[in-house]
């Protein structure tokens, strides 16, 4: 089930593991190269193990909510723009750790 369903955005439930893992691993690539950060740099800098990013890129593990939440604040883009939900990265931070 998709966040915009949830939200009573769309009416469309389905949810694409395969494309959402590609679009996030895009992104965030994207984003990792607009800072001209290294994988071992956004695990320091984020407090995450390198190993758990490793797993994010391998496309075996998507991160959980805590993960995005820390990534969104971190390259302040919104969550669904990470996962690729919409192409719009308007940020409000919202929450903080």
């Amino acid at each position: 089930i998709t966040i915009d369903f949830l939200l009573g955005l769309s009416d469309d439930e389905t949810f694409d593991r395969v494309a959402t893992t590609s679009k996030f691993l895009e992104r965030l690539s994207l984003l990792l190269k607009g800072q001209n950060l290294s994988k071992y740099q956004l695990a320091k800098e984020l407090k995450i193990e390198q190993a758990t990013i490793s797993k994010w890129f391998a496309g075996s593990y998507m991160p959980e909510t805590f993960y995005l939440i820390k990534l969104s604040n971190y390259f302040e883009v919104t969550i669904e723009y990470l996962l690729g939900f919409n192409d719009s990265n308007i940020y409000q931070k919202p929450f903080s750790f």
